[in-house]
């Protein structure tokens, strides 16, 4: 029977009744299928394509054992969380692909190490250490010239088959190193000795043959007394038990052959007769012990035989220097003066300065009544802080000072007294007094110049040299403005 259109719902359908047949081409949509319809059977092999598989659908567990290939991967897709706990093997690691900076510190043992690998290049400096080296390891090859000083050998390691032939040469061997063992027979010749070396002790008796005595050497002093017998005279003395007749003659004495022992006086017990002449006293014979304390004058003393070594420092005296002997030269200064210029002492530097001459209105003042400063000098020495300033006005730069000394005993020695300024930088002898042995009561002066480094203050030092009393007097005479 024929059938309207869609005259045929889903009610008049009986249970069953659609078979594949009944269906058209492509008439079964998502639609029409129901929840969970479509079973595994259902699906046709490789219908379900990757753009039928929702985002994140495929979870571990659908996933065939092996069946994630390398081509399914994407580049850069394993992470290290991906990797199993020693899952990269040597096969798995590309050859150069482990740089220095993903080996862990430490993490190269030597068993990691090619033989061979370490060389210099890869060892840091001064990396191999004592320990590192084996025992018998470091050949001559290795050991740079010069390398092994004193320091690196051990007590007794330098053997006789060390040493090179000639190696030993006379720097290299301790003084009263080379003892009599180590001398070898007949090697010591006349060359090898030094002049004055044989001495006494070193000969043996009977050594000393005619052969080997110089022309002329057997002087007086050679022959002991009672030597010369009858046999050994070239003539026949009348007798022996007196005197020789006719008497020995000075032209039959040899030079030098009568000694204090052959005289029958002692002639320190009287002068000699006539006086010992310059001509008989041996150069370099009068020694200082043999000249008598004070007794060499100035007529005595050769010209420029008094070089500096021979003037004890501080002894050169203001009255010793010749009027206008100081010359500029002598001065140590810290520059040149120049024309119109004056020199100072500058206390800084411990030397004279240049400084411009005073103007037209410096003047020097002469007190009409000196200030005396007085002291009875027990100790060695007294430091003064004079206040000038009833004396000097503020605007005086320095004081005129006469010393005055006189001792109250006789001076036993030379006895020096000596007036100091004081500075920051120490102090700088002005003037000074010597006192000669024997002088009571002198009276000597000297005047010298005092800077006053503060104003109407005037700080100075007496000193003497030896430790006796004597009454000091300094006399302010003025100042310079």
């Amino acid at each position: 029977m024929s059938l309207l259109p869609n005259e045929v719902t889903t009610i008049t359908i009986a249970p069953g009744a659609v078979t594949t047949p009944k269906i058209a081409s492509s008439a079964v949509g998502a639609g029409q299928l129901a929840q969970d319809s479509v079973e595994t059977a259902k699906i046709k092999n490789g219908a379900v394509a990757k753009d039928k598989i929702a985002a994140g659908a495929v979870s571990t567990s659908r996933l065939k054992d092996a069946g994630v290939t390398a081509p399914k991967i994407a580049d850069g897709a394993v992470a290290a969380a991906k990797l199993a706990l020693a899952s990269v093997i040597a096969e798995k690691i590309a050859d150069g692909a482990v740089t220095t900076p993903k080996i862990g510190d430490g993490q190269v043992t030597s068993s990691k190490l090619k033989d061979g690998a370490v060389t210099a290049e890869k060892i840091g400096t001064g990396a191999v250490i004592t320990a590192k080296i084996g025992d018998g390891q470091v050949s001559s090859s290795k050991l740079q010239d010069n390398a092994v000083i004193s320091a690196k050998l051990q007590v007794s390691s330098v053997t006789t088959e060390k040493i090179a032939a000639n190696a030993v040469i006379t720097e290299k061997i301790a003084i009263a190193a080379v003892t009599g063992p180590k001398i070898a027979s007949s090697a010591v010749g006349s060359v090898q000795l030094a002049a004055g070396s044989v001495t006494a002790e070193k000969i043996a008796d009977s050594a000393v043959a005619a052969a080997k005595l110089a022309m002329n050497s057997v002087t007086t002093e050679k022959i002991a007394n009672g030597a010369i017998t009858p046999l050994k005279l070239s003539f026949a003395p009348p007798s022996v038990a007196r005197p020789i007749t006719p008497p020995v003659a000075t032209s039959e004495i040899a030079d030098g052959a009568v000694t204090p022992a052959k005289m029958s006086f002692t002639p320190a017990s009287r002068p000699l007769t006539p006086p010992i002449a310059t001509a008989e006293i041996a150069n370099q014979a009068v020694t200082g012990a043999k000249i008598k304390d004070y007794d060499v004058g100035y007529t005595q003393i050769a010209s420029n035989s008094i070089n500096r070594e021979k003037i004890i420092n501080g002894e050169v005296l203001t009255e010793k220097i010749a009027d206008a002997a100081v010359t500029p030269g002598k001065l140590d200064v810290t520059a040149p003066a120049t024309d119109g210029q004056l020199y100072t002492f500058d206390s800084a530097s411990g030397k004279f300065k240049p400084v411009d001459a005073p103007s037209a209105g410096s003047l020097i003042t002469l007190h009409s009544t000196p200030l005396m400063v007085h002291a009875d000098m027990t100790d060695s020495s007294y430091n003064l802080d004079v206040d000038l300033s009833d004396r000097v006005p503020a605007t005086a730069k320095a004081v005129i000072v006469q010393m005055f000394v006189e001792a109250q005993t006789p001076t036993t020695s030379h006895a020096l007294f000596a007036i100091w300024s004081i500075t920051n930088a120490g102090g700088v002898r002005l003037a000074a007094i010597r006192l000669t042995p024997g002088e009571q009561y002198p009276i000597k002066d000297v005047q010298c110049i005092v800077n006053l480094l503060t104003p109407q203050t005037m700080f100075i030092s007496v000193a003497r040299e030896v430790g006796q009393t004597v009454a000091f007097n300094l006399l302010v005479v003025g100042y310079i403005e």
